[in-house]
């Protein structure tokens, strides 16, 4: 079985940040379209968030563990992940690296799917909650809070 970070990327050039200790929430903004990310971004920051910009799962898993005495320290992390730029394989593949991983990083979809099928699979493989896009940054910011506020699973 071929895992996430074993395919090959077309983004072969990404010079990742050194991963570093962050004082409150991290949110890592995992989003195929650069307008998005960098839209939703924004809007966290404003929010007060720290935001880690990520254009696809390879890039998330590989800025979360690219190097074991580098590894995320955070008070919480989430995960917005946008299911409708990456595809919902890649949306899964996220959801189950992170539990493989024993990361304590909590996910949220974004989806643009219409059918509940979609959604309800998300769910199922772990994601905490989701939001239909398109999305307001005030909606965002709720379901962040309120992700935040559930107990750690283990």
């Amino acid at each position: 079985m071929i895992g996430l970070l074993d395919r090959p990327s077309v983004v072969t050039h990404v010079r990742l940040p050194r991963a570093k200790v962050f004082p409150g929430p991290c949110v890592f903004v995992v989003d195929g379209d650069d307008w998005g990310r960098a839209t939703l971004g924004r809007a966290l920051r404003h929010q007060g968030y720290e935001v880690v910009p990520c254009a696809s799962a390879r890039e998330l898993l590989l800025y979360l563990g690219h190097d074991e005495r580098d590894t995320l320290r955070s008070a919480a992390a989430i995960a917005l992940v946008n299911s409708g730029t990456l595809g919902s394989a890649e949306a899964l593949d996220v959801i189950q690296a992170l539990q493989a991983a024993r990361l304590d990083t909590r996910v949220v979809a974004l989806t643009s799917f219409s059918e509940d099928e979609d959604v309800i699979s998300l769910l199922r493989a772990g994601a905490c909650d989701y939001l239909r896009l398109p999305v307001r940054p005030e909606d965002v910011h709720v379901v962040i809070e309120r992700v935040l506020a559930l107990p750690k699973v283990g």
